[in-house]
């Protein structure tokens, strides 16, 4: 995976689901990191973020078109 397949990735994510979006445009709630595990072989997101919260991505799932809104 590049690295552009990850941002579109991450970028789907928080543009599309209201819940993620709330969580992360909220102003009283940090990022301070992001991580990436492996799920069978592909990258799965974790974005800490202050108060002890991680915010935990779905899998990336091949043949799904991130671009798409």
């Amino acid at each position: 995976m590049d690295d552009d397949q990850i941002s579109n990735y991450l970028d789907y994510w928080m543009d599309n689901d209201p819940f993620f979006n709330d969580i992360l445009s909220n102003n009283e709630i940090e990022v301070q990191g992001v991580e990436y595990y492996n799920d069978k072989g592909y990258p799965r997101s974790a974005v800490n973020l202050n108060e002890n919260l991680i915010l935990l991505f779905p899998p990336y799932q091949t043949g799904f078109d991130y671009n798409s809104n």
